[in-house]
């Protein structure tokens, strides 16, 4: 990867030939307004469910909709990364400020 895909002003930014010298070796930072449509959200995985988890195992719709949310957010509703816990909620673990 060149070095102006991180840092500005070098090989790989497109304004590279353009920026003032004061921005040489600077990067961007970007604030994004996200809109939250959760009962939406709550929808789509309630007439979405999964029918079975990785290992094979048959799910409730329930249970089928929490993995589902799970998986395309990374976590569970407890805050448990689903890759530490990929196939049921931990909370423990999500209540766990040090993991």
């Amino acid at each position: 990867m060149d070095p102006g895909v991180i840092l500005t002003g070098h090989k790989g930014d497109p304004g590279e030939d353009k920026r003032e010298r004061w921005a040489v070796d600077g990067s961007f930072l970007v604030f994004r307004y996200l809109s939250q449509l959760v009962p939406e959200f709550n929808f789509f995985l309630n007439t979405n469910p999964l029918s079975v988890d990785g290992e094979g195992k048959d799910l409730t719709r329930p249970e089928g909709s929490e993995l589902l949310g799970a998986r395309m957010i990374g976590r569970w509703r407890s805050g448990a990364p689903i890759d530490i816990t990929p196939f049921q909620d931990d909370p423990d673990l999500g209540a766990d400020p040090t993991r």
